[in-house]
């Protein structure tokens, strides 16, 4: 699972970032700086300054979004905004992993028990009679067949 950890500054513009976010995202650091980590994650939330607004008022916030890198690929992520310091200097820490593996490995889960919930039980049968095995607990034993 690859993590990137990101820097930004009171109005959520990148500050500091890392080779495990140029790996992540693609984005060479020169390219990046200076830009709103907006253009890294589309999130159902809200707006980019919401988020923020909550990170500083709460401390931190949790979010879960799609990735996008500079191809325009995306991802399933997952995103820690934390409030550094006090007010005055206004900084977050963004950290964003991807969480494709997770993903994959819960679809499995619930494709998995969608197939136990919605497959027909194997008929089991009596040994050489042909019948079904209620059949033969019900009847067999009390010789009503």
């Amino acid at each position: 699972m690859l993590t990137a950890n990101i820097i930004l500054d009171a109005t959520g513009h990148i500050k500091l970032w890392n080779a495990r976010a140029q790996l992540l995202f693609g984005y060479a650091r020169e390219n990046i700086v200076g830009r709103s980590f907006a253009v890294l994650l589309e999130q159902g939330e809200g707006p980019a300054d919401a988020v923020l607004q909550s990170a500083a008022a709460v401390g931190y916030a949790d979010v879960s979004a799609d990735g996008v890198r500079e191809d325009g690929g995306r991802f399933p992520a997952q995103a820690l905004i934390t409030s550094l310091g006090d007010a005055a200097s206004g900084d977050f820490s963004l950290v964003v992993r991807n969480v494709t593996e997770q993903s994959q490995a819960q679809q499995k889960g619930r494709d998995d028990d969608h197939d136990l919930r919605f497959r027909p039980a194997p008929r089991q049968r009596a040994a050489g009679r042909g019948r079904n095995y209620l059949e033969t607990l019900l009847y067999g034993r009390v010789g009503l067949l």
